[in-house]
């Protein structure tokens, strides 16, 4: 009997795995970006409590066995033949904030490489993407919301002529805004990719941002953030219904019930469907749909335990 048991988890195992594949995000050939992995031009400098310091080397990794595993793109270390000098960001007691080595550039460019018309920017970091959006062709203007004065001070001058900085709080700014003010939009305020991220950060920016009439929207680590919900996902919908009340779970298996009837574990025969719910889920966040089915404003009220 526990053989039987055990033969059964390993092939929802299997299962999970397969419809993580196939729903991860597309990510491009790192090696049709070799354009993008350059350096920007900044001295050592500090400001209050953030510092850009150089790292020289011959050899920078775009992509890792993580992104290989995570995007399905291949491990790439890039050699310039001669020493180049990146920046990175450090701040909040030495910890590395962002950089413009080139696995930098690849993760965030696969995240805002769609934006078009007036764009949104949460986060300056090095200046590096708002500058890259605003020398898209599609793109007219770049407003990027920055809480820190001193990241502001550090990169004033460096700024493309497109972009506009305001000090500011983005969650607490983003309310403020009315409909019809930015096109596209770009998230980058957090440090995690993990699955909790996405409930506490990307989906509150995407639902807020879907409501101003935002439709191209994208978000650091989304990429890594999906390929780890939708396997976790299904495994929930395919056993029996769990104790867990994290948040993106509670809400996923309460869409289930609305659209599939019952409860878990659900069928096999199902698969397709819940496939579909999935990817609805982590893809459409914010949309009319979206918000029809998945009951995100009612977690706090039926479950016991903060996401």
């Amino acid at each position: 009997m526990n053989d039987e048991l055990n033969d059964e988890l390993i092939e929802k195992h299997m299962e999970a795995y397969e419809v993580g594949m196939e729903l991860k995000m597309p990510a491009p050939d790192p090696m049709s970006m070799m354009h993008l992995y350059q350096p920007m031009s900044f001295p050592r400098q500090k400001a209050g409590r953030f510092e850009i310091v150089t790292e020289t080397s011959e050899c920078f990794e775009i992509t890792d066995v993580s992104h290989a595993v995570l995007l399905g793109v291949d491990p790439i270390t890039l050699s310039w033949g001669q020493p180049m000098d990146f920046h990175i960001l450090i701040g909040d007691g030495g910890g590395v904030m962002t950089s413009d080595k080139p696995d930098e550039i690849y993760i965030q460019y696969i995240a805002f490489h769609r934006m078009r018309g007036r764009v949104l920017v949460g986060g300056l970091g090095l200046g590096m993407a708002a500058n890259m959006i605003a020398a898209m062709p599609d793109v007219n203007s770049v407003t990027v919301i920055e809480k820190e004065p001193d990241i502001i001070r550090l990169v004033d001058g460096t700024l493309d002529p497109k972009v506009n900085v305001i000090h500011a709080d983005l969650f607490e700014h983003i309310k403020q805004l009315t409909a019809g003010q930015y096109d596209s939009a770009y998230y980058d305020v957090w440090y995690s990719t993990g699955r909790r991220e996405w409930a506490a950060s990307v989906v509150p920016l995407y639902r807020t941002s879907r409501r101003l009439g935002i439709d191209s929207i994208g978000a650091w680590g989304e990429h890594e953030m999906v390929a780890q919900l939708a396997p976790a996902l299904y495994m929930h919908a395919m056993l029996d219904e769990s104790a867990s009340t994290l948040r993106f779970f509670w809400v996923l298996i309460e869409g289930l019930k609305k659209e599939l009837g019952g409860k878990p574990p659900y069928s096999t025969r199902e698969k397709d469907r819940i496939r579909e719910l999935i990817r609805l889920y982590l893809y459409e966040v914010g949309t009319p749909e979206w918000e029809r089915i998945f009951p995100w404003d009612d977690y706090e009220q039926d479950a016991t335990t903060p996401a």
